[in-house]
């Protein structure tokens, strides 16, 4: 048999006689399409000679997206263009993605999803990418007019590099040629496919496994239809009635799920041997008429699966295959006679042989070029087969069986690879980590740590709910247990797994332990309602392992009336309720001689003409629009302290469309640092020219890292104090209404409004970690003004997208306003509490304009409210876009958000609203402000319906 060779050959030989075959049929914006071989391969050919008359050869070009046609098109094109593509899971954070355009210093970089802040950030942060594309534009473009060239590719050169975590258990590069990929375009025996067969895609194309068979169908003329989603499989089967699938054995049992049920409406018992003719005809009818094969692979197989499926007249085939094999490398035809096999090699020149440990050890034409930047030992034995890690025998008739695997890999049932390795190798860097082992108990990655005895437990645990933000979601370790005496070890000082995990099972860690206080009670409770969590949550038991994260810490801390600060430092049950027990018992300062502070302090005039400004937070999207305004300023000069020059340069020209003038001086530094992070002979020079300091510079989200919130928000503003004191130059400090506790914090008071003559008006502010930085920050200047200092305080509103163009922040997904409103909008109602929230649109190029004019009037010692007067309800939001949104109880709200807490936009109104809830009824008023501005020539505008529909989306 002659196989394929090169990628080049797989092209020519999808050139079918029947111009009409059909290679791709999916559903896009409520219709089906579909895609014939002869305009797939024009749209590859026309690619390919683009790409090589435009960009050369050998770029590295990176593709994630959703499984489309255009993907497909976009991957040929890459691969016979004699470039190199980079294959990414789509489902990657923006932090991991842009580490791998790094690590790879990828050229170009196709996508279908990113925003326009994700772009951006890519820009920003991976200097060798040249340009970003949107796959589906970038393939429908016209290249009617281009003429196709012949390219000549080497098949031995690397094509692609794939991302896996390898045999050895940390996360690796796989380098492979055209031709290893060439290799598995003809999957002998398994693929089963021919012309006009139909066969349905459920997986995505960034799997091995997947992006392997399509290229084989793709060879054999089969047509390929796109599952909708994964939760319309089964309606795909019946609109598409394919021949044959490939899943992974979490599919699979998904499907049969589906299938139990109808029998049991049906009244069909799936134990008897074999449906009837009638039962048949209503089984074809529900689920499609042709389907009888499922090709498995990714995860162990179940033999349970194989036999209930066969009920149905649906044959599975089992599967081995590795990413470094290209995804390839066993099936096993006869899975029903033996489930446990994973069968022969797929091609009679991959050779699979075992070792004397019994690990497999394989070689072929598909086998990985290596491991980039890797030695080749570490991966391969001398004479150049393939360590899998796995563990296997072959059997009297050839087949391979698999029977454990030799680095302790947990294979999750989607067909994701865990290597505890890579985890345990993170967790060390924890400090107090002093030894650590991971593996899977009940179902969950769990840690078991020795620790340094010093440290208390629940520090350790912060380290791991931080390792876990970093981490993709199937990789988070949601049970961590402690042990108190070192791990056993072998004979050759190694740790001994087997023997450490039947101690482990013995001290039976895992029991529940019952709640005993009233207290204990009320947090389980909470926790159990704002997770939506079925289980019987234990004194014991971890919020974040339970699956809370910063979005419903947030919900549950404004339920209880607590800190969320506090479910980060106390997030097991027993621990919080102590906690929230000595919070009960605390009494609140009075603090209101902070008001007397404001009163006491006399207005002044700045006579020296401002000349030299430093300026804080110019990174950030006040701060930006506040150095536009400066620099348009005659006779200033700004200096900008950044932690990185070419982010502020970069940040500048996305805002703005241009360089940074030359009045504006860049000084590298970092207020969370002495002396602003600047050398001393810089500092004192700073201090001998600067005559305004304008500090805009802040952690604004609402839980994290308290100590990282106070070095940044406080003791960053009291190094800013202190500089303006030895350069005498006057203070501009950009703040927040959030300092008065407004919706945010339990207010206990009977202030109903807050002026600009006001702080302290008893809110609880330690309840909420950026309010408590920001009222602190207020409280230290308003002392130093007693003492002379000379400064304005700005409390800032819900910054939204400018008013002359609609431009909104880099990070537009972050932003909690945006989210909120989103929210409601599919939610269709809101909270009854949320009637005294109104919602000010404050244009972020109106505020910057207002806020520097306030600056040059020369004013000293106010404190200015820096919003849009003209507020907006939730209402009449919804009116804008045609939807009634409705005021409910607190109980319908929370029966509404329960069923849809998965969506991001929602979950992040449930928790604003639980913070509402725990606040009071509160106007905040700026008549003040407005009436000095409108001596200065500046009024608000007007949200139109325009404006507020162009910031939502």
């Amino acid at each position: 048999m002659e196989y394929c060779k090169n990628m080049t050959d797989l092209i020519e030989h999808m050139k079918r006689e029947e111009s009409n075959l059909i290679a791709y049929r999916y559903f896009r914006e409520g219709s089906n399409h579909e895609v014939t071989y002869h305009f797939l391969v024009e749209k590859v050919e026309k690619i390919a000679s683009w790409m090589n008359q435009n960009w050369g050869e050998r770029n590295v070009i990176a593709i994630f997206g959703e499984t489309t046609y255009e993907w497909m098109a976009t991957y040929l094109g890459i691969m016979t263009s004699n470039n190199i593509a980079v294959i990414l899971d789509n489902k990657l954070i923006q932090e991991q993605k842009e580490r791998i355009l790094n690590e790879l210093e990828v050229d170009y970089v196709f996508h279908d999803s990113l925003d326009i802040g994700q772009k951006y950030s890519i820009r920003l942060h991976c200097s060798k990418v040249k340009d970003i594309f949107h796959i589906i534009d970038f393939v429908e473009e016209d290249r009617e007019d281009f003429e196709k060239i012949q390219i000549k590719v080497n098949e031995d050169d690397v094509a692609q590099y794939i991302f896996t975590s390898g045999s050895t258990g940390k996360s690796k590069v796989a380098a492979f040629s055209y031709k290893n990929v060439a290799s598995i375009v003809q999957i002998r025996q398994a693929s089963f496919v021919e012309e006009h067969d139909v066969v349905l895609s459920a997986l995505p194309i960034h799997h091995c496994f997947e992006l392997g068979t399509q290229l084989s169908e793709l060879y054999y003329g089969a047509t390929i239809c796109i599952n909708q989603s994964r939760d319309k499989v089964i309606e795909d089967l019946k609109y598409y009635e394919p021949m044959l699938m490939n899943l992974v054995p979490l599919q699979i049992d998904e499907i049969l799920r589906s299938f139990r049920l109808w029998c049991k409406e049906q009244e069909i018992n799936p134990e008897d041997q074999k449906m009837n003719e009638k039962q048949k005809e209503r089984f074809h009818e529900k689920f499609g008429r042709r389907l009888c094969r499922i090709h498995s692979g990714g995860a162990p197989l179940n033999g349970k699966l194989v036999l209930e499926m066969s009920y149905y007249g649906i044959q599975i085939i089992n599967g081995y295959g590795m990413t470094e094999m290209c995804g390839h490398i066993c099936n096993n035809i006869h899975t029903l006679e033996k489930p446990s096999a994973v069968g022969i090699p797929f091609r009679n020149d991959v050779v699979i042989k075992i070792a004397p440990d019994q690990e497999i050890l394989i070689k072929g034409p598909n086998l990985m070029l290596g491991y980039r930047n890797m030695d080749r030992s570490e991966a391969f034995t001398e004479d150049g087969f393939l360590k899998t890690g796995d563990l296997g025998c072959i059997d009297e008739d050839g087949d391979l069986h698999i029977i454990g695997r030799k680095k302790n890999i947990i294979l999750l049932s989607n067909g994701e690879n865990v290597y505890p390795e890579e985890l345990e190798a993170l967790l060390k860097g924890i400090e107090g980590v002093l030894q650590v082992s991971v593996f899977e108990w009940e179902n969950q990655i769990t840690a078991l740590i020795y620790p340094d005895s010093t440290l208390n437990h629940e520090k350790i645990k912060e380290g791991v709910t931080g390792l876990n933000k970093k981490l993709a979601a199937y990789k988070r370790i949601t049970k961590v247990y402690f042990r108190e005496k070192p791990f056993p070890k072998t004979g050759s000082s190694k740790i001994d797994k087997n023997q450490l995990i039947e101690e482990f099972k013995k001290a039976n860690l895992t029991k529940y332990v019952p709640l005993n206080s009233e207290e204990e009670k009320l947090i389980a409770k909470t926790i159990s309602q704002v997770l939506v969590c079925d289980e019987l949550i234990g004194a014991l038991d971890n919020f974040f392992a339970l699956g809370g994260n910063s979005l419903t810490a947030l919900a549950v801390a404004a339920k209880l009336e607590i800190n969320p600060q506090m479910l980060y430092e106390h997030p097991n049950v027993r621990d919080l309720a102590k906690a929230v027990e000595q919070k009960k018992s605390d009494i609140l300062q009075d603090e209101s001689y902070v008001n007397d502070l404001i009163t006491h302090t006399k207005y002044s005039v700045n006579e020296k003409e401002i000349k030299n400004i430093l300026l804080t937070g110019a990174t950030g999207y006040l701060g930006a629009h506040i150095l536009q305004e400066l620099v348009r300023k005659d006779n200033v000069r700004v200096y900008c302290l950044v932690r990185s020059k070419s982010k502020i340069e970069k940040v500048y020209q996305y805002y703005f469309g241009e360089v940074l003038p030359n009045r504006v001086v860049l000084v590298t530094g970092d207020i969370g640092k002495e002396r602003m992070g600047i050398t001393s002979e810089l500092y004192d020079n700073m201090v001998n020219k600067i005559d305004t300091v304008i500090h805009a510079a802040a952690n604004v989200h609402h839980v994290g890292d308290s100590e990282a919130f106070m070095n940044t928000n406080y003791y960053g503003t009291k190094r800013i104090i202190e500089f303006c004191k030895q350069a005498d130059a006057v203070l501009h400090f950009a703040s927040s209404y959030v300092s008065s506790g407004f919706a945010v914090v339990p207010i206990h008071s009977d202030v109903s409004v807050f002026t600009e003559q006001m702080l302290y008006i008893g809110q609880d502010y330690k309840q909420n970690i950026y309010a408590h930085t920001k009222y602190l920050s207020e409280v230290e200047i308003l002392k130093e003004r007693e003492k002379g200092l000379k400064a304005n305080i700005y409390r800032m509103g819900c910054l939204t997208s400018r008013r002359k163009d609609g431009v909104f922040q880099i990070n537009r997904e972050e932003n909690g306003l945006l989210k909120r409103l989103r929210g409601a909008l599919k939610l269709r109602v809101f909270q009854e509490n949320m009637k005294w929230t109104p919602v000010d649109f404050t244009a972020v190029d109106e505020c910057a304009d207002a806020f520097v004019r306030l600056i040059f009037s020369g004013k000293v010692n106010h404190i200015y409210h820096m919003f849009n007067p003209n507020t907006v309800t939730m209402k009449e939001i919804g009116e804008l876009y045609g939807v009634n949104i409705q005021s409910v109880s607190e109980k319908e709200f929370h029966e509404k958000v329960r069923k849809q807490l998965d969506d991001e936009e929602i979950a992040t109104l449930s928790f604003y609203t639980e913070m509402i809830a725990c606040s009071k009824p509160l106007r905040i008023d700026n008549k003040e402000t407005v009436e000095e501005l409108k001596k200065l020539g500046f009024e608000w505008g007007i949200s139109t319906k325009e404006y507020i529909q162009g910031f939502i989306g």
